[in-house]
């Protein structure tokens, strides 16, 4: 399951709001629901906050192929350059 997924049933189970879950994680609701759908991809300090308040390791977003825009960033230099 993909770290959106986990996040997803994270919130489910948690009987939070999405806005609350925001609040939490001090991000604003349009930010998370991009990441919900895949628009967005959290960067490291959110995803350290994410494992933090819901226990979702980091792993769980770098496996399906999921990194910061940093690193995207970074991919796209190199192979441009």
């Amino acid at each position: 399951m993909s770290g959106r997924q986990q996040l997803r049933a994270w919130l489910d189970r948690s009987r939070l709001r999405d806005s609350q879950l925001a609040v939490r994680l001090g991000i604003s609701l349009p930010y998370m629901s991009q990441i919900f759908h895949g628009e967005r991809r959290p960067g490291l300090e959110l995803l350290l906050l994410i494992a933090e308040v819901t226990g979702i390791p980091l792993v769980a977003w770098k496996e399906n192929g999921v990194g910061t825009e940093a690193e995207d960033r970074r991919r796209k230099t190199i192979s441009v350059g």
